[in-house]
């Protein structure tokens, strides 16, 4: 047991701890360099634990608890609370700095987008206007100017397909086949061109006079205003546009002409991507010539070489 004058001696250098912390803390100027590490969570809770022991337990556990208390101490950095506090604050600030960097690169990037949008919407409808006068606008079905384009015919399925999807358009509309085949079809208009995009990795439109790229077709408003107003007149006179067919026939690069049944393709490439494929092509099959009929023919050519001022027939 402990004697009744360790427990007091102890007592009273608890005791004074207890006032030199409380005169630090009432004092305006900062507390010394020896009392500041008074205000660790850590050294209030170790002295405490040293004083109880103290009481309870006995002497050599109070002195191993001051023993500890003072370890708490020297782990303190040397440097006073209020450097310590300054260092924090600038890295405080130095990260709501770069958040602040951050936000004002963002924002000047959606601005720059906007104005590119802009810009590319007034190029787009300068291209409108050069379709309009060159094809015309309001036309129900395909009007000559249109299915006399040679690129009208080399049309890829795959591209219309990809035209469907952007124009909304529904396998049960066929009455708008047409014009998804001119939006793939028709020429592109001067300082135009088709480039690949290395960042976005497909291709792309570039017009080298304004400088400008954009991921449609120039011809994208002028197809839109088709498709609207084509949608338009089908409300108001639905039986005439019911004699449009489903399949659509076209050339491949060889001048083979096939059939191809896009209605099924958007059905099942677009409003129903699971179901299982089927073959949407079909090449015209070319009639069988006997061999009688060829000779005639070889004759034929024949006569008209040795006598071409009387070629006879045509054949």
């Amino acid at each position: 047991m402990l004697g009744k004058t360790k427990i007091m001696a102890l007592r009273e250098k608890v005791q004074k701890l207890e006032q030199q912390e409380k005169d630090a803390q009432t004092q305006s100027q900062p507390a010394k360099k020896t009392y500041a590490p008074l205000k660790n969570e850590k050294f209030k809770k170790v002295r405490a634990a040293a004083s109880i022991i103290a009481l309870t337990a006995g002497l050599s556990k109070a002195i191993k608890g001051e023993s500890n208390a003072e370890k708490a101490m020297k782990a303190l950095p040397d440097q006073p609370q209020e450097i310590v506090d300054t260092e924090r604050a600038k890295e405080r600030f130095d990260k709501v700095k770069e958040l602040l960097e951050k936000r004002r690169n963002t924002y000047e990037s959606k601005v720059n987008e906007v104005d590119n949008l802009v810009r590319t919407e007034e190029i787009l409808n300068i291209c409108k206007q050069h379709y309009i006068q060159t094809y015309g606008l309001y036309h129900k079905e395909a009007p000559a100017s249109i299915t006399q384009v040679e690129s009208y015919d080399m049309v890829d399925p795959t591209g219309m397909i990809e035209a469907a999807r952007l124009f909304n358009v529904k396998s049960t509309q066929a009455y708008l086949f047409w014009i998804l085949r001119a939006y793939c079809g028709l020429p592109l208009p001067e300082y135009w061109s088709k480039v690949f995009d290395t960042n976005l990795h497909r291709e792309i439109y570039y017009n080298s006079c304004y400088d400008v790229k954009i991921s449609v077709r120039p011809c994208y408003f002028y197809i839109l205003e088709l498709v609207n107003y084509v949608k338009h007149e089908v409300l108001r006179d639905k039986e005439s546009f019911l004699n449009f067919s489903n399949k659509m026939s076209l050339c491949d690069k060889l001048g083979r002409q096939y059939d191809v049944d896009l209605a099924s393709m958007i059905k099942d490439l677009i409003e129903k991507p699971n179901s299982e494929r089927k073959n949407y092509f079909t090449y015209h099959q070319k009639k069988e010539v006997n061999r009688e009929d060829a000779q005639k023919i070889v004759k034929k050519r024949k006569k008209e070489e040795l006598n071409p001022s009387n070629p006879g027939e045509s054949w």
